[in-house]
């Protein structure tokens, strides 16, 4: 499905963050930003991937104003991300947000949001 990826790193920077495919954060990129696991489902399926908001601060506060509005965004039925061919439908996961503690450095911060895709192309 052409385009899903990038759609779907699209419906994510809308939230004043840089995003970045999972394993394609650049060295060095400045905090805070996102990554997005990239997948892609075949069209009568629904499969989980996750985000993780990474931030640097001594509260959870910051990320987790973000992921409150990605959830306002998603809403209670989803929401509908086109792309080239298709579309998809990204849902909230059963647990959507929770905190990822960082031993080794305390003030980086990550909050993981479990989510669910189904998408429809090509």
């Amino acid at each position: 499905m052409r385009g899903l990826t990038q759609a779907v790193e699209g419906f994510f920077s809308g939230f004043g963050l840089p995003v970045y495919g999972e394993n394609a954060v650049p060295v060095g990129a400045a905090l805070p930003y996102l990554t997005v696991q990239a997948v892609e489902p075949v069209w009568d399926a629904a499969v989980p991937f996750h985000a993780r908001i990474w931030f640097r601060s001594l509260s959870d506060a910051p990320g987790m104003a973000v992921a409150d509005a990605i959830g306002a965004a998603i809403g209670p039925g989803g929401a509908y991300v086109p792309f080239e061919g298709g579309c998809a439908w990204i849902y909230k996961g059963r647990v959507f947000a929770q905190r990822m503690p960082m031993e080794r450095d305390p003030g980086l911060r990550c909050i993981v949001l479990s989510l669910v895709m189904q998408a429809i192309g090509e």
